[in-house]
């Protein structure tokens, strides 16, 4: 934005300083800005307008990770449903089957066997 009104060298190294937040630089663009009857919005947009294709490829970036994450998480509750379902039916046949008497022998007549 500064490169046409006061050229290319002078505007790399005062936008340069003003990248570094020296006071002396950021009035001095904002004084250049203002002359042109430009503000910081103005400068907000062109570098919008130049970084947009890379804005958008972030963004497809992370659509494709969100729907990654969702499709891993679905199949996370779609196996824990199966894995439930098992341990239930696990379970029922635990319950449902015949019961056998274990008699516990103490150790004293374990070992005089």
């Amino acid at each position: 934005m500064l490169d046409p009104i006061v050229g290319w060298g002078k505007a790399v190294l005062l936008s340069a300083s003003w990248f570094e937040r020296k006071p002396s630089a950021i009035k001095r663009v904002k004084k250049i800005l203002a002359s042109a009857d430009l503000n910081m919005d103005a400068v907000m947009a062109q570098t919008l307008s130049i970084k947009l294709d890379d804005i958008e490829r972030i963004d497809r970036m992370i659509a494709i990770a969100e729907a990654r994450r969702n499709a891993i998480l679905r199949e996370i509750d779609r196996h824990r449903e199966v894995l439930s379902q098992n341990l239930r039916r696990a379970i029922q046949d635990v319950e449902d089957g015949p019961l056998q008497v274990i008699e516990s022998t103490s150790v004293k007549e374990r070992n005089a066997q």
